[in-house]
């Protein structure tokens, strides 16, 4: 595999610099690269491939005047073992790219492993947008295993929690 240089930094690097906590990146920022991700993210689904291990170390950024944010964003590390082979357990995969199913050893029984491979990156796309606009991932803990145990029995907070200026969703019927 060769790939060529780019990106001024990592999504990672990036949310270490803004810091810990709610709101750590401008909501046009978050908006913009979300936008990005999803649009890259996107275009692998759309050739019938997945990423497999999309985690924020992952995603280079780059700064692009012809980005429709402020940053160009490409993935990096596709997963190019056999889906049902297990990635190296590191932090920022068990954050991100481990499904409950994945967590319990029955990742997409019976599915075709681009479709396992597509509703994992589905999974880890929705904790990385998460971590965009709430400033944390979704699912924290000090071990591997109090986090494995999260994916498989605890709800995220509530992103308005944690980012009041985000709209709570829609009101409730008759509400």
């Amino acid at each position: 595999v060769v790939a060529d240089c780019y990106g001024d930094s990592t999504l990672a690097e990036l949310l270490a610099l803004s810091g810990t906590g709610a709101a750590a990146l401008p909501l046009a920022e978050a908006l913009d690269l979300a936008h990005e991700l999803v649009a890259a993210l996107a275009t692998i689904h759309a050739r019938n491939g997945y990423h497999g291990n999309l985690t924020p170390g992952n995603l280079l950024l780059r700064s692009d005047e012809q980005a429709v944010g402020r940053y160009a964003v490409k993935l990096t590390n596709l997963a190019l073992l056999p889906f049902d082979q297990d990635l190296p357990l590191d932090p920022d995969s068990l954050a991100y790219s481990w499904t409950p199913e994945r967590v319990r050893g029955d990742a997409g029984s019976g599915l075709d492993a681009d479709v396992r491979g597509r509703a994992e990156d589905s999974y880890s796309l929705g904790g990385l947008l998460f971590h965009l606009f709430a400033g944390r991932p979704p699912r924290r803990a000090a071990a591997q295993r109090q986090l494995s145990t999260a994916h498989l029995y605890d709800t995220p907070p509530v992103l308005h929690s944690l980012r009041p200026e985000l709209s709570p969703g829609p009101a409730s019927p008759g509400g």
